[in-house]
């Protein structure tokens, strides 16, 4: 009975071998689709929606990156106007901090001056 099963097998690899031999070494070429036809009315292939989702679908990759670039820019120059603006702004805190403590130590000598002094120039006068 193994014999028989080897027999039928080194037979089936034989035949197989063969057909190998026989098949063509090239494929013949066969021609895609195309999406424009003479008749309006031909059914439109699945190849046809193909091209159209490819096109469409390269169209919104490259707004989309140009809006991402776009993005970007307006963004980083967001980002140098404010580095460019930060120091002139801590001088201008800096300077509106130094007229405050002015005004204040202003009103402190007149508080003096009008109040304490000329009650101790009357105690030593």
């Amino acid at each position: 009975d193994d014999v028989t099963n080897v027999n039928v097998n080194v037979n089936f690899a034989a035949s197989a071998k063969a057909l190998l031999h026989k098949l063509p070494t090239s494929l013949p070429k066969i021609p895609i689709p195309s999406s424009t036809t003479d008749d309006d009315n031909a059914s439109t292939t699945h190849w046809d929606f193909t091209l159209k989702e490819m096109l469409w679908l390269s169209a919104d990759f490259q707004s989309e990156r140009k809006r991402q670039i776009s993005h970007a820019k307006k963004l980083s120059n967001a980002i140098k106007q404010y580095h460019a603006t930060l120091h002139s702004r801590k001088l201008r805190e800096r300077a509106e901090f130094e007229a405050r403590v002015r005004r204040l130590a202003g009103k402190l000598n007149r508080t003096v001056q009008r109040g304490d002094w000329k009650k101790i120039e009357r105690v030593v006068g």
